[in-house]
């Protein structure tokens, strides 16, 4: 049986628990959504995020402690969705590497909720091996791809490798990657669009920033500039 080697168990109690009288499946390629249930629960239960409907909220606080293994304790989490993209962009899940990039984002963890975190990623580099689809797999271009660009993009994708020469934070890059398509009065869409298919030969990836810091701004940097 593959869940206990994939997910947390809370993920499968709630999953046992929401239909109890009901025979369910839920293919493994979509386990992915127990993680989105649960830290959706878990926000609702301390008030993160509200339900206007008084039976809901009730509803939603009793069913998130019963899939609890421990006693409910708030805490940051990293979407399942990041988890995946740092198993792939992380080598060897190196702890220390991932505690940078957390930092450097919005999801920055004290030391109880960064190890928490990390066996959730674990668990996420086992399901993602075996369940992410291909499509969905993150592959980074060693080297540009021949694409035809203006002289304007040409000049705000260099300004934005000269950009990551620096220790920014997410927040940082998020506001000055704008401030690029400003000063060039480039179209929002088609500039994301055109760093993604530099990176990853897609029109749409992660998150822009988190995804540079994921994958490293130093090999993002090579990559523009070579373009």
């Amino acid at each position: 049986w593959e869940w206990p080697s994939l997910a947390l168990p809370e993920t499968l109690k709630l999953f046992m628990l929401k239909k109890p009288n009901r025979e369910r499946d839920m293919p493994l390629k979509n386990i992915y959504r127990g993680y989105d249930e649960l830290d959706l629960l878990e926000q609702i239960y301390f008030g993160k995020k509200t339900l206007q409907n008084q039976r809901e909220l009730n509803q939603a606080k009793r069913l998130y402690e019963m899939a609890l293994i421990k006693k409910p304790k708030f805490a940051k989490r990293i979407p399942y969705q990041y988890c995946t993209l740092l198993t792939q962009a992380v080598p060897n899940l190196d702890p220390k590497r991932i505690k940078v990039i957390l930092d450097k984002t919005a999801y920055k963890l004290t030391k109880s909720e960064f190890n928490v975190a990390m066996d959730r990623i674990n668990l996420t580099a086992g399901w993602a091996k075996k369940y992410l689809l291909k499509e969905d797999r993150i592959v980074l271009n060693k080297t540009p791809p021949k694409i035809s660009i203006s002289v304007s993009q040409k000049k705000a994708l260099l300004d934005l490798a000269k950009y990551l020469k620096t220790n920014c934070t997410e927040e940082q890059l998020f506001s000055q990657i704008y401030i690029i398509i400003k000063t060039h009065e480039l179209n929002n869409r088609e500039f994301f669009q055109l760093i993604y298919q530099i990176l990853i030969n897609k029109e749409r990836g992660p998150r822009l920033a988190p995804f540079i810091l994921a994958i490293g701004p130093d090999k993002v940097r090579k990559i523009l500039e070579k373009t």
